[in-house]
Formats: structure tokens, sequence, C-alpha cells
């Protein structure tokens, strides 16, 4: 009960971070996991444990985007033996399996609007606004000797009626301590994307096309991206953590080929950063 009362209000504090973020923020918090790093080490199951953190990364500052801007990066997470609830920038996803191995709960995303940009052709285009997306992310963790391996599978869908689409990622992770101060983790995942989302991202009508002059284009759904990412993490002592992240998205298909990308921006895309986390 106490887990889904603190969801409630964690979905309450993304909602009111997004309006400062959003703009930036966009695939910040669609596409980096840091508050799972220290997850070789849950604790017991009558323990409580809370996180909370704060970072700043580099982002395109649209997707698709060769332009980059500083985002800031909240970190938080509420866990209680299996159970747990975390934010990622404007990301809150949870598990509510009383369950070592399997995990299974809701997640909310605030995906940023894509305004007022440094590229001047898809500034010309029409704006697009903050969209809310909920869904549910599942997955099963490999408990190792000082390590997890984790397979995971993420769907998201609109529910602000901004691109009516939906997006679904599997993905593999790998947690592992080096030592008692010193933790990795390894992730890579692929993102398959619906008509609705490719559209509203990627997409060119005839006015848009009018008004930067990049070509009409109709983009159609299928794999979004592929990204790997690279995280460390340096305990201080039994609360203060500092870390340093990096992750490459490659956009493939029509997000690649669209004149956003294409001609505008680039397909090849990078985010990284540090934070830190104080664990009580």
């Amino acid at each position: 009960m106490f887990i889904r009362k603190t969801i409630f209000l964690l979905s309450g504090a993304v909602l009111a971070l997004a309006a400062p973020q959003a703009a930036n923020a966009q695939d910040l918090s669609a596409d980096v996991d840091l508050s799972v790093v220290d997850e070789a080490d849950a604790p017991a199951a009558d323990e409580w444990r809370f996180m909370v953190g704060v970072g700043v990364a580099m982002v395109p500052d649209y997707e698709g985007s060769e332009d980059y801007e500083a985002a800031p990066l909240p970190l938080a997470r509420i866990q209680r033996g299996d159970l747990y609830a975390k934010l990622t920038a404007l990301k809150l996803s949870s598990n509510l399996v009383p369950h070592p191995n399997w995990r299974l709960g809701p997640v909310l995303n605030v995906r940023g609007e894509r305004d007022d940009v440094d590229n001047n052709q898809v500034d010309a285009m029409k704006d697009v606004d903050t969209a809310v997306e909920l869904g549910v992310v599942g997955g099963y963790d490999f408990k190792l000797d000082r390590a997890v391996l984790s397979l995971e599978v993420e769907w998201l869908a609109d529910v602000s009626d901004e691109h009516d689409g939906w997006l679904l990622t599997p993905r593999v992770r790998y947690n592992r301590r080096l030592s008692d101060t010193i933790g990795v983790l390894a992730m890579t995942s692929l993102t398959v994307a619906s008509d609705d989302y490719m559209e509203t991202y990627f997409g060119v009508d005839a006015a848009d096309s009018a008004n930067s002059g990049l070509s009409t284009f109709d983009a159609d759904s299928g794999i979004k991206d592929w990204s790997l990412a690279l995280g460390a993490t340096y305990d201080v002592n039994e609360s203060w953590s500092f870390g340093i992240f990096g992750l490459y998205k490659l956009l493939l298909d029509d997000a690649s080929d669209s004149p956003v990308v294409d001609d505008a921006g680039a397909e090849s895309q990078f985010i990284g950063g540090i934070f830190t986390t104080y664990t009580f």
C-alpha cells in the first residue's frame, strides 16, 4: 500500500517537474535508467531503503537533433524488499511483484516538447507539445555473484492526445559490483514505435514542408532506434555515491530517413552526464 501511495505522489512530482524541464529532457527521461546501478545489493524483504539524487546531462534538443543542451537529472527511489518505485528524470517506473526475480509494474513518462530548437528548419515546423505516456514494464532478473542480468520489456502509450502512439522497448541490462565501492552498468535496447508516434516526431506534412523547406515525408511504424548505455558509480560511504554515464542511440528505418534527421539533424545521438545520490 505504501509503495502504491508513493507511486501516486511521485507521479504528481513528475508532472510538476515536467513544465520547466520538458523541452530539454525528451531523450533523457525515455532512454537513461541509472537508479538501478546498485540493484545487485537490494534491501532485505522487511527493510526500507530510500535514495535521492541529482545530476546533469548533455542531451539532443530534440529527438534526431545534432544540437545539444544541458538537462537536469532528478533521481529518486523508494524500495522495500523487491518492491520499489523509482524516478529517473521525468520517468517514473515501479515493481509491484514481491518476487526476487520477476518484476512487473506501471510506468509514467513525460516526453518533452519540440519547440524553440536550434535548427531553424525544424523550428519552423509546427510545435510538438509535451506528451504524457502511461504503460507497463516487466522483466526477469538473473541474480548472479555480485551482479544482476535483467531481461525486460516496456510498453508506453500516449494518454495526452499529443502523438496518440505507442512504443515497445525490449532491454537487456547488466549490473555488477566490481568491488565494495565501484558498480558498473551496461544496457542495450531496441524501440519499436507506432505510425502515430513516428508521424508526429519524424513526419513532414505539406504545411511543415512549406514553412521549413524540408521535403514532405510520411513516417511509418517500425524499429525506431537501437541504443547502448554504459555507467559506473563510486560509493564514497554507505550513503553518498557519485556516478557517470554515457548512451549512444542510433535512429533506424523511417526515423533515420526522415528529413528532420537526415537533412536537419543526425541519426547518431549521444547522451552523457554525471550524478550524485544519497541513500538512507
